[in-house]
């Protein structure tokens, strides 16, 4: 009751890109190249060419060859490079990497995405590069396709809107040399989600040629929502159980179609029952993260009818109630929050420290600085702990109205309830006493806490040379740093870096020079 009589006085008083080449280059170490300059040219890397194609179509390769899953399970990469060094001695191991990956796409029908082809967009050169031992550097162009324009995206999508057949439509993506980041990737399914073309297709050569991205929650939860919009349920329960399986949490991404195929409340009712029986037909992390999404999606859409009744047909659990009240203070609907907590109650479903944070951080921010006083109280006479996100949370406040005393205080007075504040706390102190022009004071809060406190004295002091070097005060950064080596704490890379090159660009020679020696002794204790 005091801490909360000390902080609600104090209030008051203040208001007012990646290719094919280099993903092989881990398989096996090459010897370095033994050509002179004269004979490294077109007609004998030609010949080596067709040599290894010719190694290739004798193997029992299947017809959709998989060069980097061959080199692994098989001899084929030794044996192609021993044939090439019989006949024309050694070479590169670039360029025997080179010539491997354009005859195995020469030779097969599919190609990964960033992998080359030699009748089509590559072709060897030999440069004026020379090597150490006289030889000479020898490279492949590529003459690929840029970035991906928005035309580009709209061939991509005519190209999966016209070949429905899953073969057809990989051929015809891998022979556009294309290469997707999330965010086109996303776009391209968004795109198709609002045409209601499938998607499946799509993905599934995003998984065979770009696996990483197909654990994205962002695109995963899109190709859900492909399905939804398309009906085809019997692909989404496939997609997620597989997700499941590799634990990819959905986002509210993946039920963007529920309101576009609902337009009575029955009916949405209706259809949320049977998501939810779906839902429960998979496990792990499709199934939570999915009830999750759709009370998050629905939140959004300020439905909170509707995300009531998911949680009344699943599970009265503090978690999905939590996701409702966090959408209800987006939304500034803090009257509707307050009353869900007796709510909560009421159905036997006791609301935590979590609970009322995303409440009293809401509150703060938005300056209703009494109401979060007394929900601070009432969290005290429910016997709802405090916790560091708690302290924070009104630190961050005191600290914006430059109550900074205060702040100190209730650090203090919570510490000795138990509640050990962040490291981000800290940070947020400092922060702020900088934003008001209290460098001074900044610098004493760093001493004060490295006398209590050592763990985050590294970060402190960092922190503090940082701003100060930001700010233009590069001597009084190096100070900074000098002091924190001498109490044996190392200063952050990042920063120690800078604050040497602001110190060379203002001619202090000695000063960097001495910043510079006292940092090596941290290299030397390593050795």
């Amino acid at each position: 009751m005091k801490t909360f009589i000390f902080l609600s006085s104090q209030i008051r008083q203040s208001q007012p890109k990646s290719n094919a080449l280099t993903r092989t280059s881990s398989f096996v170490s090459l010897p370095r190249s033994s050509f002179s300059s004269n004979q490294l040219t077109i007609p004998t890397i030609s010949s080596m060419y067709y040599l290894v194609r010719s190694v290739l179509a004798s193997c029992s390769c299947s017809k959709t060859y998989s060069v980097s899953q061959s080199i692994r399970e098989s001899a084929l990469f030794k044996y192609s490079y021993r044939r090439i060094v019989s006949r024309f001695g050694l070479l590169s191991g670039s360029l025997f990497r080179s010539l491997l990956l354009c005859a195995s796409n020469g030779y097969s029908t599919s190609r990964p995405r960033g992998t080359l082809i030699v009748d089509e967009k590559c072709r060897f050169e030999s440069t004026g590069n020379k090597l150490g031992d006289g030889t000479r550097k020898s490279t492949v162009k590529y003459d690929g396709s840029g970035p991906i324009t928005p035309k580009r995206i709209s061939e991509i999508i005519e190209v999966i809107r016209n070949d429905p057949n899953e073969h057809d439509l990989h051929c015809k993506l891998n022979s556009m040399s294309i290469s997707l980041s999330t965010a086109s990737i996303s776009e391209i399914l968004q795109i198709l989600n609002r045409e209601r073309v499938s998607a499946v297709c799509f993905f599934a050569w995003i998984k065979r040629w770009r696996p990483e991205l197909s654990r994205s929650s962002e695109i995963c939860s899109l190709v859900i929502e492909n399905c939804g919009r398309l009906g085809d349920y019997e692909a989404m329960l496939s997609l997620l159980k597989e997700f499941g399986g590799k634990q990819v949490c959905l986002t509210e991404l993946a039920f963007g179609f529920v309101p576009l195929i609902c337009k009575s409340k029955c009916s949405m009712m209706d259809f949320i029952r049977r998501l939810i029986h779906l839902l429960n037909e998979v496990q792990g992390s499709s199934h939570s993260s999915g009830i999750h999404a759709l009370i998050k999606m629905f939140g959004k859409l300020e439905s909170f009818e509707m995300a009531k009744f998911v949680i009344e047909i699943t599970e009265k659990k503090t978690s999905y109630y939590n996701k409702l009240i966090l959408a209800m203070c987006v939304q500034h609907k803090f009257k509707e929050a307050h009353d869900m907590l007796n709510e909560m109650r009421q159905l036997g479903c006791e609301p935590n420290t979590k609970t009322y944070n995303y409440i009293l951080g809401s509150l703060c921010k938005n300056d209703m600085t009494a109401e979060a006083c007394k929900l601070l109280e009432e969290m005290q006479e429910k016997g709802c702990p405090y916790d560091a996100i708690t302290l924070e949370i009104f630190v961050c406040y005191l600290c914006k109205i430059g109550k900074f005393n205060c702040a100190i205080e209730f650090i203090d007075r919570m510490v000795l309830r138990g509640v050990e504040p962040r490291y981000t706390t800290d940070a947020i102190l400092i922060k702020g006493y900088f934003n008001y022009g209290k460098f001074q004071d900044a610098y004493r809060y760093v001493v004060e806490s490295h006398a209590k406190n050592k763990c985050t004295s590294n970060m402190n002091y960092s922190l503090l040379a940082s701003l100060h070097q930001c700010k233009g005060n590069i001597v009084i950064a190096q100070n900074v740093l000098i002091e924190m080596i001498e109490k044996g704490l190392k200063p952050n890379y990042m920063v120690y870096r800078r604050v040497l090159k602001g110190l060379h660009r203002l001619g202090e020679k000695h000063l960097t020079s001495d910043l510079r020696n006292k940092f090596l002794q941290f290299k030397s204790e390593s050795y």
